[in-house]
């Protein structure tokens, strides 16, 4: 059951629009946790020509937002309540946010993530809260 479950959140993910527009795909998906991977784009970038935060924080909140979903029933929503993010270096390649659960209520979900660069260094760090609806 756990793998249709994941097929059906990797068909889900395949459908966002600004996915396909950015670049971004959803490589792994566990128990609770979730990666998100970005290949870097000039078109993407700040006046410094590093990957724009909103960028950075976009692909955080999805990573954070999926890992949940691996717990939850299938056609669960998921609203952000509050994100918060450290950006700790410039990012100037690809990158993965890698996200995994905190904690799952009734109606509230937490996760944690870290965006790195290919070669393990993380460039971002990051916590959100989502409010869960049936």
């Amino acid at each position: 059951m756990e793998r249709n479950i994941y097929d059906y959140l990797y068909q889900k993910a395949e459908g966002i629009p600004v996915w396909k527009y950015l670049g971004v795909s959803l490589s792994n998906l566990s128990k609770g946790a979730a990666k998100v991977e970005l290949p870097y784009n000039t078109k993407l970038g700040n006046s410094m020509q590093a990957l724009q935060g909103g960028i950075t924080t976009a692909i955080a909140d999805a990573a954070c937002g999926w890992a949940l979903l691996t717990l939850v029933k299938p056609g669960t929503k998921i609203s952000t309540i509050e994100l918060k993010i450290n950006f700790l270096l410039p990012i100037r390649e690809d990158v993965v946010a890698e996200a995994k659960v905190e904690h799952l209520g009734s109606a509230i979900g937490t996760s944690s993530v870290k965006v790195k660069f290919m070669d393990g260094r993380t460039a971002a760090v990051g916590i959100g809260t989502y409010y869960l609806k049936d």
